[in-house]
């Protein structure tokens, strides 16, 4: 297990909260994990917006960095709203061009 000053780098116990009591071999396995399932959430919130409004799948995620920026928030939590349906397909189409009317 590693502690605090445990190794060649000391760590802070309490900055690492539960994780400082758990193997040093299992904190990779859980951040891969954690990786893996925003990706998950990713890949399907840019299949909803291809399959709603028609854009490739590239298009879908400059559509959700776009969003993600003009809210300041994380691409994944914005994909997993729109997953869940608490984030219409619809708000991410960019607004019309007004010179093209």
């Amino acid at each position: 297990m590693v502690l605090a000053g445990a190794g060649s780098e000391p760590q802070c116990a309490s900055s690492l909260g539960p994780l400082a009591y758990l193997p040093a071999s299992t904190r990779p396995c859980l951040s891969l994990h954690a990786g893996l399932e925003s990706r998950a959430v990713i890949e399907q919130a840019k299949g909803i917006l291809h399959a709603e409004l028609g854009v490739s799948p590239a298009e879908a995620f400059r559509l959700l960095s776009r969003y993600s920026q003009n809210t300041n928030q994380r691409v994944r939590k914005i994909s997993a709203g729109l997953v869940q349906g608490r984030i219409a397909a619809a708000d991410f189409r960019p607004p019309a061009d007004p010179g093209q009317a």
